[in-house]
């Protein structure tokens, strides 16, 4: 019996290699969408719904979501905010709240003559913060490990919602300014915009690693935490 049984198993994992099908572990099938997609559409004259709906099964590519967000205003913003938070069965006010603080922790980093002091200050010190823009591009790093943080999202006051820390080991020439976000998940990606404009706030005690603070409720609309992590990645300018 032994005999049969080693040759029942040496014959399937040669049929499933024939067939393409990996043995290595993946990414939990949690969340919206897949990993590796296969576009359905090439145009990007879509609805609002037809777009969320799009996105979030995964149907279109991150190239074609980048196109398609880049032309709404600010009141189809707002509108994709309501639809986004319903297909994710979040309240949108959480959204716009992030948004908002989002918005105004980056306008202060922008209008700070000393941003780098203005770092080491309570409550989060840290080395260096700054937009971290949007750019899929090869060579990504992807995430090490993520954590809750309720003081994370900014160094100057203390506001304590709860933000999630996803924490990136790589090296990146102590070169802040040449970091970019990417992801591989159109609805993710879609979500990010809606909440961020689509730039992320980015941080670090060091010059070893390089972190991102995101909102839970953005974080919760784009599938989880454990989905965020396995979809997202920064890569350095050097």
């Amino acid at each position: 019996m032994r005999r049969i049984g080693i040759v029942l198993l040496s014959t399937l994992f040669v049929a499933l290699l024939f067939a393409g099908v990996s043995m290595a572990e993946g990414p939990p099938d949690t969340g919206p969408g897949d990993l590796v997609l296969e576009p359905v559409a090439i145009s990007i004259d879509w609805s609002l719904d037809e777009f969320v709906l799009l996105a979030y099964h995964g149907k279109i590519s991150v190239e074609q979501v980048d196109a398609y967000l880049t032309q709404l205003d600010e009141r189809q913003i707002q509108e994709l905010i309501d639809l986004i938070a319903a297909q994710a069965q979040i309240d949108p006010e959480v959204i716009r709240k992030e948004r908002r603080e989002h918005l105004s922790e980056m306008n202060h980093l922008q209008n700070d003559p000393y941003p780098d002091l203005q770092a080491m200050s309570y409550p989060v010190p840290s080395l260096w913060r700054q937009n971290i823009e949007h750019k899929n591009r090869p060579g990504g790093k992807t995430v090490d490990t993520y954590y809750v943080d309720y003081g994370c999202e900014n160094d100057y006051w203390y506001d304590p919602d709860k933000d999630w820390v996803f924490h990136f080991n790589m090296d990146y020439s102590m070169n802040p300014d040449g970091l970019k976000w990417g992801t591989v998940n159109p609805w993710v990606q879609a979500v990010f915009f809606a909440a961020y404009g689509g730039n992320l706030n980015g941080f670090s005690m060091g010059w070893n690693h390089a972190k991102l603070c995101i909102g839970d409720g953005a974080v919760s609309a784009a599938g989880g935490a454990s989905f965020v992590s396995w979809v997202i990645y920064l890569t350095p300018n050097n």
